[in-house]
C-alpha cells in the first residue's frame, strides 16, 4: 500500500498537485496541516487543520485512518503537542488511543522527520512549499508491506529522492 504524506503548503498548491500526479495510484494522499485552502475536493485525502488553518478551513485537528493490512495512522500537525520542541508529547498521546497508533505523521516544523519510536513510525514530511531549514521543499511516499514500511523523502518539484529509509513493521 502506497501513502503520499504532505505538509505545509500555506496555500501554495503546485507541489501538491505535482505529487499527487507523480504518485495516481497511491491509496491515501495526507495533508498534516497549514494548507490554508480547501482540500475537499481532491479526492482520496485526509487533511488535519494546522495552526495557520483556523480562518481557512474548517478541518478536524485529528483524523485517524485504519488500514487494511492492520496498521493504525494518526494524522496531527503537531502544534498542540509541543513537536517544534520535541516529539514527547507527541508519542505521549499516541499511546493514548486504543488502538495505539503504528504511524504517526505530522508537520508543523516545516523540517523532515522519519524515525521509529517505541514502535511507533513517526513521520513528519517537511514542508511542500516553505522548508525551514532552507533546503529542499519535500514530500514523503510511504510504502507499506507485510514485512516493512518503506519511506521515501522526494522533492517537490522534481521528485528526486533525497533520503530512504527502511523500518521493520
Amino acid at each position: 500500500m502506497e501513502m503520499i504524506i504532505f505538509s505545509d503548503s500555506h496555500r501554495a498548491v503546485n507541489g501538491l498537485y505535482l505529487a499527487s500526479k507523480r504518485h495516481p495510484d497511491a491509496a491515501h494522499y495526507l495533508h498534516c496541516g497549514d494548507s490554508e485552502f480547501p482540500i475537499d475536493d481532491w479526492e482520496r485525502f485526509s487533511v488535519v487543520k494546522g495552526n495557520s488553518d483556523n480562518h481557512f478551513c474548517d478541518y478536524e485537528e485529528n483524523v485517524h485512518l485504519a488500514l487494511p493490512m492492520g496498521d493504525n495512522v494518526w494524522i496531527t500537525h503537531g502544534h498542540l503537542y509541543f513537536t517544534h520542541i520535541d516529539t514527547k508529547k507527541l508519542i505521549q498521546e499516541a499511546k493514548t488511543f486504543d488502538p495505539i497508533p503504528t504511524i504517526v505523521c505530522h508537520g508543523h516544523t516545516h523540517r523532515v522527520d522519519v524515525r521509529q519510536e517505541d514502535g511507533i513510525l513517526l513521520i513528519n514530511p517537511g514542508s511542500i512549499e516553505s522548508p525551514r531549514d532552507g533546503r529542499v521543499k519535500t514530500y514523503v511516499r510511504l510504502v507499506i508491506t507485510p514485512e516493512v514500511y518503506d519511506v521515501q523523502v522526494l522533492s517537490a518539484m522534481e521528485g528526486e529522492l533525497l533520503k530512504a529509509y527502511q523500518f521493520p513493521r
